[in-house]
């Protein structure tokens, strides 16, 4: 009896010395394929993090200050007026090579894609330039103003006062005689657009405009 237990111990033992390196082997064989799973998930996401990167431009392009005019020219205005006008040579999915130029005028971001070579407009988009306030909701951002309460002189071709009054009241579906008295100054906002800041009260309402001084755009309206 004594010695049957003891070849059943012996033979539990070798059982065991067999088992235990295939049980390891294949424990080290799921860490690594985990590691390298683990590795791969993280190139792929340095990968999508990756920065766009610059193409080089093609011998025939037209340059990038003669696209940044192309679209400053589309948009009706200046480099005085927009500020930093962006530009970098990418290219689109078909391979086409092309200028992307992006600018921010009176609160709109605009955005252009420009044939390199051609200098053809092949697509523009604009969007409000918006802010997050404290309660996580969007806003759109009104235009900055200018420093002071200093009259500043027209320009030649702005269309006058009362052409901005009536912008004004026009926008706000009113007349003269709903409002009383509307007043009426020459000033400028922070990148140097000139304007008519125009108010004026109806029915316990303050409104408050901001009229380009030469196009007679409304840049911005504030109803209190």
């Amino acid at each position: 009896m004594r010695k049957l237990v003891i070849a059943m111990m012996v033979g539990l033992m070798a059982l065991t010395s067999m088992v235990l390196p295939v049980f390891a082997e294949e424990q080290t064989d799921a860490a690594s394929g985990a590691a390298e799973q683990s590795t791969s998930q993280t190139e792929q996401g340095k990968e999508k993090r990756a920065p766009k990167q610059e193409v080089a431009e093609p011998e025939n392009a037209i340059g990038k200050d003669a696209a940044k005019a192309k679209v400053l020219a589309d948009a009706g205005l200046t480099s005085d007026q927009t500020g930093k006008v962006r530009s970098r040579v990418t290219t689109l999915e078909d391979g086409t090579v092309i200028y992307k130029v992006k600018f921010t005028y009176e609160n709109q971001k605009y955005s252009y894609k420009i044939n390199a070579t051609s200098g053809e407009i092949l697509d523009k988009s604009t969007k409000a330039v918006t802010e997050t306030t404290s309660d996580g909701t969007t806003k759109t951002k009104r235009a900055r103003k200018g420093s002071g309460k200093t009259e500043v002189a027209e320009p030649e071709n702005a269309i006058g006062k009362d052409a901005a009054k009536a912008k004004a009241l026009a926008d706000a579906g009113l007349a003269s005689d709903q409002t009383g008295k509307v007043r009426s100054r020459v000033t400028t906002l922070e990148y140097g657009t000139v304007i008519y800041k125009v108010k004026f009260t109806y029915e316990n309402q303050k409104y408050t405009y901001q009229i380009n001084a030469t196009t007679g755009a409304v840049i911005d309206k504030v109803v209190e």
